[in-house]
């Protein structure tokens, strides 16, 4: 947790980080080829309603070793921000 010192008072300071998830998509194309994007993604609300953010797209896999990879490499990213809040990309 983050500590200011003002005025001599240490007050702590809590960061609410939105819910990220690694999203799958496939990647349109005209001949039937295994194409899938790979990116991480936050869930927040905003008036209301339910909406997501690309936090960071990790590129396309094209066979399942590469998605593989890029899964996993997700996975390590997600981790990583989820436990250090101030680290931006």
């Amino acid at each position: 947790m983050p500590w200011h010192i003002s005025c001599l008072t240490i007050v702590a300071t809590s960061v609410i980080i939105p819910p990220m998830f690694i999203r799958i998509k496939n990647k349109p194309t005209k001949a039937n080829v295994f194409n899938k994007t790979v990116q991480l993604v936050e869930s927040y609300r905003a008036q209301g309603k339910v909406k997501q953010r690309i936090i960071k797209h990790l590129g396309v896999a094209y066979d399942p070793q590469q998605l593989d990879d890029l899964k996993a490499l997700a996975q390590i990213l997600k981790e990583k921000l989820e436990d250090s809040p101030q680290l931006t990309l």
